[in-house]
C-alpha cells in the first residue's frame, strides 16, 4: 500500500472539503430563502386578512350610514333642497347617524371623498361629518374650520367608486350612473353601490349596495 493511498485514508483532500462546503452552503441558502419566502407570505396573507376585515366593517359602518339618510327642509341650494348630491368620487348627503362616536345626535352633513394617489399609497376613502347647524350646502370641502376635520376609513385601495340606480324607465329597465344631483333628478336615487378592489390581483371588487327605499321629492 502506498504513502498516498494511506493518505487518502486518513482524511479528506482540500478539494473535496472545499465541494463539501459549497453544497452545505448551497443546501443552507435554500433552506433560509424558503423561510424568508414562507414569513413573507404569511406576513401577507396576515395583512390581507386585516385589510378585508376593515373593509367589511367600514361597508357595513357606510350602509348604515347612508341608510339613515334623510332630508333636512333648512338645506338650501339654488332655492330647492338638496340633502343628496352623488359623484363618482364623492358622495354627499345628510343622515341622522354619525360614525364618530362624539356625534351621536341630531342631523349631520356627511361627505364621502375618495383621494387618488399616484404613488403606491393608492386609493383612499375619506369622511367629513358635520352638524347640519354648523354649515350650509353645497359645503367648501377646503374649509380649515377644525369641525370639518376629515377622517380615512380605507387606504391603499386600488380602486373605490360610487354609483347610483335611477328609477326605471317606461320598458322597466334601469342602468347605473357615475353621477346624481338631487334636483336635477327630483330627489335621490333608488339605491347607492359602493364598489372597492383592494388589491389590482384581485378578480372582482367588493360591492356594497344600500337601497334608499325609492326616491323622495324635496
Amino acid at each position: 500500500m502506498t504513502a498516498e493511498t494511506l493518505a487518502r485514508r486518513r482524511g479528506f483532500t482540500l478539494l473535496e472539503l472545499l465541494l463539501a462546503m459549497s453544497i452545505t452552503a448551497i443546501i443552507i441558502t435554500l433552506i433560509f430563502g424558503t423561510f424568508r419566502m414562507g414569513i413573507r407570505a404569511w406576513e401577507r396573507g396576515e395583512r390581507d386578512i386585516d385589510r378585508q376585515q376593515r373593509l367589511r366593517i367600514v361597508l357595513e359602518l357606510l350602509n348604515q350610514q347612508i341608510g339613515a339618510h334623510t332630508h333636512a327642509g333648512n338645506w338650501v341650494k339654488e332655492d330647492a333642497p338638496a340633502a343628496f348630491d352623488g359623484r363618482r368620487d364623492r358622495l354627499s348627503f345628510v343622515s341622522r347617524m354619525a360614525l364618530h362616536p362624539g356625534r351621536q345626535r341630531g342631523v349631520l352633513y356627511i361627505q364621502y371623498t375618495i383621494i387618488s394617489s399616484n404613488d403606491a399609497a393608492g386609493m383612499s376613502l375619506q369622511v367629513l361629518e358635520v352638524p347640519a347647524a354648523m354649515t350650509d350646502a353645497p359645503l367648501d370641502v377646503e374649509a380649515d374650520d377644525p369641525a370639518m376635520e376629515r377622517r380615512t376609513l380605507l387606504s391603499g385601495m386600488h380602486d373605490i367608486a360610487f354609483d347610483y340606480l335611477p328609477a326605471p324607465d317606461t320598458e322597466g329597465e334601469a342602468e347605473w350612473l357615475d353621477h346624481w344631483d338631487a334636483l336635477e333628478q327630483n330627489g335621490r336615487p333608488l339605491a347607492v353601490r359602493i364598489r372597492v378592489k383592494s388589491h389590482p390581483d384581485d378578480h372582482a371588487p367588493v360591492t356594497l349596495i344600500v337601497p334608499l327605499r325609492g326616491r323622495e321629492k324635496p
